[in-house]
C-alpha cells in the first residue's frame, strides 16, 4: 500500500486520519481528511476550499488514531478549487517524527 514515485519517501494511504488546517494564524482551521501520508508530506482533501497556492505555508493539526501531532508545511499541490492539497512537512518535532516513522513502517508492512 505505499507509492514512492520520485518522492523522497515512500507515501502509504492512510484514509482514516482527520487533518485541521489553517494558511495563516488569523484564519481559522478547516477541516480535512487525509489521503496518504509520510514522513516528509501528505496529501489532504479538505471539506470547504483554501485560499492557497503552492508555496504558501500552513499550520496542521494531524490525528491519525494512535498518534496526533502538529506540523506546519509547504503547500507542493493545490487542485483547481484547493479542496485537494499536496504538503510538504517543512517543521514537525523530532519525537512526533519519530513515532510516524514508526507507524508508517508498521503500516507499509501489513
Amino acid at each position: 500500500m505505499t507509492e514512492s514515485g520520485e518522492r523522497r519517501h515512500a507515501r502509504v494511504r492512510y484514509s482514516s486520519g482527520t487533518v485541521m488546517v489553517r494558511s495563516s494564524k488569523s484564519s481559522p482551521f478547516v477541516e480535512g481528511s487525509l489521503i496518504d501520508i509520510s514522513v516528509s508530506g501528505c496529501s489532504i482533501k479538505t471539506a470547504e476550499p483554501l485560499s492557497v497556492s503552492p508555496e504558501d505555508v500552513l499550520e496542521l493539526r494531524i490525528d491519525l488514531s494512535t498518534l496526533v501531532f502538529r506540523a506546519i508545511g509547504f503547500v507542493r499541490r493545490a487542485s483547481a478549487g484547493s479542496l485537494s492539497l499536496g504538503i510538504e512537512f517543512h517543521r514537525i518535532a523530532e519525537q512526533d517524527k519519530s513515532d510516524l516513522e514508526t507507524l508508517l513502517d508498521y503500516y507499509a508492512e501489513a
